[in-house]
């Protein structure tokens, strides 16, 4: 009876640890023809910025499935939710704007969005 509960312990415990989301940062992948890599690898989980503030990508067996760039306050700034949807914008108190709204007056955070795209399609 005994070795039972320690089994049913373990397993649960097993369980729990592999499905804990992997993380990683931009600077632990590689990306190349559109793919996100660990040790040469296609990676499932979340991408981080190096700083783990600016931006975080989701992915699926190397895909970027979704993205989101932040506000200094840690607010979503633009997102992807899917690479079929359409992306979406807020200002800083969490208001949907408009994109070209978004690109004027967050103009850094803007400057940002086409640097992770070339990140990602591996042209940097």
């Amino acid at each position: 009876m005994h070795f039972r509960k320690l089994f049913c312990v373990g397993l649960l415990a097993a369980i729990m640890v592999s499905c804990k989301q992997q993380t990683a940062t931009l600077s632990q992948v590689e990306f190349s023809d559109n793919q996100v890599y660990v040790e040469g690898k296609p990676f499932t989980g979340v991408v981080w910025s190096d700083d783990h503030t600016t931006w975080q990508l989701t992915t699926d067996n190397g895909q970027v499935t979704a993205f989101t760039l932040y506000h200094a306050s840690g607010d979503p700034a633009f997102t992807m939710q899917s690479p079929a949807d359409t992306l979406t914008a807020y200002d800083e108190s969490g208001a949907i704007i408009p994109i070209d709204t978004f690109a004027i007056r967050y103009k850094e955070l803007a400057k940002q969005i086409p640097q992770l795209l070339q990140t990602i399609t591996g042209e940097n």
